[in-house]
C-alpha cells in the first residue's frame, strides 16, 4: 500500500474582508459568505484517513467540507483603472472598456466597470489573438459580466482569449449582478464564447451570487494560476472541456455543479467535446451538486491531487439551483433515423436553432427503449418548440416530421419527455435526475443505476461523474460524497499510481464496466461499495480486478461490498472486502454479489462479515467465529507487508481465498491471526 503523503500549502497572509455571496435560494437573502483562501492550510477539513482506521462507517453529522478561512483585502487594488497596450486598440465609454484589436492589455487599479472584448482586426504581427494580464486589478460590474469575451461575426476571424495574473498580485473580480438582470447578458463573471485560458504565477479571486463563475462556450485551460472561484452555480464551465494542467484551486458552488461540460460532439479538428481532465495540481471543490460532471469522459492523471466534497458535506452548499441551468434534457422513445432540435424564441419573433445532441440509449426492464439528448439551452429567450427531422435535412418552422406546440420556458425542470402523433409532438417536463434513477427493473437514462438511495438528495450530487468514461491514471483523489463517489454511465478504469479514498458516499464506484488494474483504492459506502451496473450501453456488467490494492466497506442493510449484475474476474491485486451485516450468511447483501459467472485466478482476496450465497468457491481458509475490530497487517512469508486495513467493528466470520504461489500472515495489533 503506498503511504500517502502530506499535501503542501503555501501561505498567502490573512486580510481584510471583501467577497460576500448571497444564498445559493434565488429568491432569498442570508448572512454573506467569507470568501476562502484557497492556499489557507484547510485545518477545518476532516483527516482523510488512511484505509478508514478512524472510520467508524456511523455516518457523519452536519456539514464538514471547509477551507480555512482567509479574506482578501478590499482595498489592495484601490488606485486608478488602468489599461497599457502596445499593439492593442480599444475605446472608452461609461466605464465600459471595448477591446477591439488583438494584442496584450496590462491592467491594474480599480474598475466599476466592464472589460468587453470583441476583435475585429489584427495587430501589426497579424494575430487577432487576446492577453489580459492581470497586474493587480480589482473588477466590479452589476450590469453584465465584467469580463465578457464576445465571438467574431465574421467567420474570417478566429481568436483565443488568455487571462493572465502576474506573479505577486491579486486580482478580484466580482459580479455584482442580482438575479432580476436581463439574462441575455454573460452567465458568468468571466465570459467568454472563444477557447479560454487561465494561467500565470498570481493569484485570480473570481465571486459571482448570479450565475456561473467562469464560463466558456468553447474550451477552458488553467495553468500555474492560483484561483478562488466562489459561485452561485457552477465554479468552472467550459461547455467544450475542461483541462486543469497545474496551479492551486479552490472551487466552490453553492448550488450547482464544480466542473462542468455540456457538448459532446466533435470538433472541427476532430478532438471530442465534453471532457474534463485534472492533469495536475491541488484541486479543491465544494459543490451543492456534482464535483465533476463530464458530458462525454473524465480523466485524471500525473501528481493531480483534488479533494471533493458535495451536497451537505460541503459547508458552502444552499438550495440548489433551478431555472439557471443552461442544460435541457430530451427523452424520445428510441427512433435512430431521426434528429431533434428546439427552437428559442422571444416575445418580439427573435429566435434561434439549438440542435439536440445525442448521449445515449436505454431500456427500463426491457419494456420501452428511450433515447436521451443533451440541449445547450440560450439565455434570453422566454418560449420553446421542439421539433423532429429527417437526419438528412436542415431545421425549417415549415418543414419537419412532427413538431410541438409553442410555449413558455418551465424553468423549474431540466428535462422535457416527447411523444409523437402523426405530425404533432407532445411533450412534458420533469426532472433529469429523478427520471434517471434505477430500480429493481434495471437502470435507465443517462446518469442512472441510483435506484433505491433514499437518503440522496433529489438532485445529482456525485463526487465525479461521467456521462461515458473516467480514467484515473494517477494523483490522489479523496471524496466525499452523498451520492455516488465515483459515476460512469459506461467504463470506469483505475489504474497506474491513482490513489482513492471514498470516504463517505452512497454508492462508492458505479458503472458498467469497472477495471482495477493498479493504484491504490479505498471505498466507504453507505450502500454498495462498488457496483458493476446494467445502463444504456448493451455490454454485459463486469468487474475487473487485475492488480492494485482494493479495500472497500458498505454499510449493513440490503447492501453488497462487490456488487456485478452481471460477472466478476479477479485475476490478480489484493482485495479486502468487508460487510457490516449480521449473521454468516445472507440473501440480501453480504460482500459479494453477482448475477453471472464469478472467476478468480490470481491475486489474494480476504472477506470479513456476511458472504453472499451466489459465490460457491472453497476458500483457502475460513471461519464462522467473530472477527473482532482493530487494525489487521497482512504480511508475506518474508515478513513484507503487504496491506493494511481496518475493521471498524466486530464481523461475523472470515473467508481467505490465495490464488499466489507465496503464504501470508494476517497479524491484530502484531500478534499472529491467521496464515493462509
Amino acid at each position: 500500500m503506498r503511504k500517502k503523503s502530506l499535501r503542501l500549502f503555501i501561505g498567502i497572509a490573512s486580510i481584510a474582508s471583501l467577497f460576500t455571496l448571497a444564498s445559493c435560494n434565488v429568491n432569498t437573502n442570508q448572512a454573506p459568505l467569507d470568501m476562502p483562501n484557497i492556499i489557507g492550510n484547510m485545518e477545518n477539513n476532516p483527516p482523510f484517513n488512511e484505509g478508514f482506521i478512524e472510520n467508524t462507517g456511523d455516518g457523519v453529522e452536519g456539514t464538514i467540507g471547509s477551507a480555512d478561512i482567509s479574506l482578501v483585502d478590499e482595498n489592495v487594488n484601490q488606485g486608478d483603472f488602468v489599461i497599457e497596450t502596445t499593439d492593442g486598440a480599444y475605446t472608452v465609454e461609461n466605464n465600459i472598456y471595448r477591446i477591439t484589436r488583438g494584442g496584450t492589455y496590462t491592467l491594474s487599479g480599480s474598475l466599476d466597470g466592464q472589460i468587453y472584448v470583441m476583435v475585429t482586426e489584427a495587430n501589426d504581427v497579424g494575430s487577432y489573438d487576446v492577453v489580459l494580464e492581470l497586474n493587480g486589478v480589482t473588477i466590479n460590474y452589476d450590469l453584465d459580466s465584467p469580463i465578457y469575451i464576445g465571438k467574431s461575426s465574421n467567420e474570417e476571424i478566429s481568436y483565443n482569449v488568455d487571462i493572465r495574473a502576474k506573479s505577486g498580485t491579486q486580482n478580484i473580480i466580482n459580479d455584482n449582478r442580482t438575479i432580476d438582470v436581463d439574462e441575455t447578458l454573460g452567465s458568468a463573471a468571466i465570459y467568454s464564447l472563444v477557447d479560454l485560458k487561465l494561467k500565470g504565477k498570481g493569484e485570480l479571486y473570481v465571486n459571482t451570487a448570479y450565475n456561473n463563475g467562469i464560463h466558456t462556450k468553447d474550451d477552458l485551460e488553467i495553468k500555474n494560476l492560483t484561483l478562488v472561484v466562489n459561485a452561485l452555480n457552477n465554479a468552472l464551465k467550459g461547455n467544450d472541456s475542461i483541462s486543469i494542467e497545474s496551479g492551486n484551486l479552490v472551487l466552490i458552488s453553492t448550488g450547482g455543479d464544480g466542473l462542468k461540460t455540456t457538448n459532446t460532439g466533435i470538433s472541427s479538428k476532430g478532438n471530442q467535446k465534453g471532457i474534463v481532465e485534472i492533469l495536475g495540481g491541488e484541486v479543491s471543490i465544494y459543490s451543492a451538486c456534482d464535483g465533476i460532471d463530464a458530458a462525454y469522459d473524465a480523466n485524471i492523471s500525473g501528481d493531480a491531487n483534488v479533494t471533493i466534497y458535495t451536497s451537505n458535506y460541503s459547508s458552502y452548499s444552499g438550495e440548489v439551483v433551478s431555472g439557471l441551468s443552461e442544460t435541457l434534457y430530451l427523452r424520445v422513445n428510441n427512433s435512430s433515423s431521426y434528429r431533434y432540435s428546439a427552437y428559442y424564441y422571444d416575445n418580439d419573433g427573435n429566435g434561434v436553432w439549438v440542435d439536440a445532441v445525442k448521449m445515449n440509449t436505454s431500456s427500463m426492464g426491457g419494456r420501452n427503449s428511450y433515447s436521451y439528448y443533451t440541449i445547450d439551452a440560450p439565455s434570453g429567450y422566454t418560449n420553446v418548440m421542439f421539433y423532429m427531422f429527417n437526419s438528412s435535412s436542415s431545421n425549417s418552422l415549415t418543414e419537419y416530421v412532427a413538431k410541438s406546440d409553442g410555449g413558455l420556458i418551465n424553468t423549474s425542470y431540466d428535462m422535457v419527455s416527447l411523444s409523437k402523433s402523426g405530425s404533432s409532438l407532445s411533450y412534458s417536463y420533469s426532472t433529469y435526475s429523478t427520471n434517471t434513477q434505477g430500480g429493481g427493473m434495471g437502470s435507465f437514462g443517462p446518469g442512472a443505476m441510483n435506484g433505491g438511495n433514499t437518503e440522496k438528495s433529489e438532485y445529482s450530487a456525485k463526487g465525479i461523474k461521467a456521462d461515458n468514461e473516467i480514467h484515473i491514471t494517477g494523483g490522489d483523489i479523496h471524496i466525499y460524497a452523498s451520492d455516488d463517489g465515483i459515476h460512469a454511465d459506461n467504463k470506469i478504469e483505475i489504474s497506474g499510481d491513482a490513489y482513492i479514498n471514498i470516504t463517505y458516499s452512497w454508492e462508492g464506484i458505479e458503472g458498467n464496466q469497472i477495471v482495477f488494474d493498479g493504484g491504490t483504492t479505498y471505498v466507504y459506502g453507505k450502500d454498495d461499495a462498488v457496483n458493476a451496473a446494467k445502463s444504456g450501453v448493451t455490454t454485459t456488467p463486469a468487474i475487473y480486478i487485475k492488480s492494485g490494492y482494493i479495500d472497500l466497506d458498505s454499510e449493513s442493510g440490503d447492501t453488497d461490498t462487490l456488487d456485478s449484475n452481471g460477472n466478476i474476474y479477479i485475476t490478480g491485486g489484493v482485495v479486502v472486502l468487508k460487510n457490516r451485516q449480521s449473521g454468516a450468511t445472507s440473501m440480501t447483501g453480504g460482500t459479494i454479489d453477482l448475477d453471472g459467472t464469478f472467476s478468480m485466478t490470481g491475486g489474494i482476496l480476504m472477506s470479513f462479515g456476511t458472504w453472499c450465497n451466489e459465490v460457491n468457491m472453497t476458500a483457502t481458509k475460513s471461519s464462522t467465529s467473530t472477527v473482532s475490530s482493530g487494525t489487521y497487517t497482512i504480511k508475506d512469508s518474508s515478513g513484507n507487508t503487504v496491506c493494511q486495513t481496518n475493521l471498524a467493528k466486530n464481523y461475523t466470520g472470515y473467508r481467505l481465498f490465495n490464488k499466489t504461489s507465496d503464504s501470508y500472515t494476517i497479524y491484530l495489533n502484531d500478534q499472529a491471526f491467521v496464515s493462509f
